[in-house]
């Protein structure tokens, strides 16, 4: 850690989530996200901002998905994140991610890298389960 680097209790939280439950990339939601954002959104708002974070918590709460080992997870290619992209991203870029993701899941599969393979097969599963409303099939 350098001198201007922030370190303390959520970058340890983040830490641990990352290197012990994500098991493949994806994003693991901590309870302490579905705390915060539970109480941004049940707030009592007395000003316009207020009400503004009490909406983006609504918003981001709506991004928080269960993944199907139970775990929750940011939802980055579900209806919420096509919200948010709105035309921003286009079907290329979620094609080459796509592309991307199939040919590692190939790659470590024929290397019988079981370990990897494993992971991008589930990311893999993860995309395609999502890619039609990006327009991918």
């Amino acid at each position: 850690i350098e001198g201007r680097e922030i370190y303390g209790p959520a970058l340890e939280r983040a830490h641990f989530l990352e290197s012990n439950l994500a098991e493949y990339p994806r994003f693991v939601i901590g309870k302490e996200l579905f705390e915060y954002l539970h109480c941004v959104e049940n707030q009592q708002c007395k000003t316009r901002f207020g009400e503004v974070a009490k909406s983006i918590a609504k918003f981001c709460g709506g991004m928080i998905v269960l993944d199907n080992d139970g775990r929750a997870i940011l939802d980055f290619m579900g209806e919420k994140a096509r919200e948010a992209a709105g035309d921003s991203v286009n079907t290329e870029v979620v094609k080459s991610a796509k592309d991307f993701v199939s040919s590692q899941y190939k790659e470590y599969f024929d290397h019988e890298n079981h370990k990897l393979s494993s992971r991008y097969f589930r990311l893999l599963r993860y995309i395609n389960s999502r890619s039609k409303r990006w327009g991918v099939d």
